[in-house]
């Protein structure tokens, strides 16, 4: 039902039941169990779309300091938390936090899943963004431009991922146009725009696009519990997220609501 309401984007109701779900994972399977730490990803993600993201972000941090003891730090769905960590952490503003966790995402991914797979190229997308917020502009661009080449040739042009890296390269292009233009003025004694931050002067409708997770899609306007920032829409950024449906055995689930019924 959580699952639904969140399809509804419903997910006041959708935490209600999500909460309750991890309470009850923690007293029956433990804290260690890797539903209870599916569950826990899965309230986080919800936390994320109503826009509490410190309170994700605890949750993302515990989920994968769990994943990496009970499953390992090169298991998929250990890669994938930190993944949702990472993209966290950069809606919080955390972007130096944000490109170490993305860093180590994208060389586990390659490591594991080789550099041609999707997975892989999406990771590469991802921490070009986190570059480019950074203001690190022609090393967001290489690795966007190697991004968009791999994914035509395996997905194809017409690809909505591939149709999104492509979209995310132009936004880091456009963005180095214009500094590359605010030097020419400067050194015509003319003054450049003045930036208080890398995403100044960018249209949040054109640094932002659709939210984007291994699952249903999420509500893309939501209000930002971030400091300074309260009552604000904002978008999602292009990132990949992941809903971690672990293997889709409903084993642990069967067994919390068969408990639930004779509690």
């Amino acid at each position: 039902l959580a699952v639904t309401y969140h399809d509804l984007r419903r997910f006041t109701e959708a935490k209600v039941l999500q909460e309750e779900v991890l309470k009850l994972s923690k007293e029956i399977l433990g804290e260690r169990h890797r539903y209870t730490t599916m569950a826990s990803s899965n309230l986080a993600l919800t936390y994320h779309d109503l826009g509490r993201l410190n309170e994700a972000e605890v949750l993302q941090e515990e989920v994968l300091k769990l994943r990496k003891v009970i499953m390992g730090e090169w298991h998929p769905h250990t890669i994938g938390a930190s993944n949702n960590l990472a993209n966290t952490s950069h809606d919080l503003g955390r972007l130096n936090k944000a490109a170490v966790l993305k860093e180590e995402v994208l060389k586990l991914r390659k490591d594991v899943l080789g550099e041609r797979h999707p997975d892989t190229i999406k990771a590469l997308d991802n921490l070009a963004i986190t570059y480019r917020d950074l203001g690190r502009l022609n090393e967001a661009e290489v690795l966007q431009v190697g991004a968009l080449e791999l994914i035509k040739e395996i997905l194809g042009e017409k690809h909505p991922t591939t149709l999104k890296i492509s979209n995310n390269l132009k936004i880091t292009s456009d963005r180095l146009q214009k500094d590359s233009n605010a030097v020419v003025h400067q050194g015509n004694d003319s003054p450049a725009p003045r930036t208080s931050s890398p995403l100044s002067g960018i249209p949040l409708s054109t640094r932002t696009s659709a939210f984007a997770y291994a699952g249903p899609p999420a509500d893309s306007n939501t209000v930002s519990n971030r400091p300074g920032t309260t009552g604000v829409l904002r978008k999602r950024p292009a990132v990949s997220y992941e809903e971690t449906d672990e293997d889709g055995d409903p084993e642990g689930a069967a067994h919390i609501q068969k408990k639930k019924k004779t509690l």
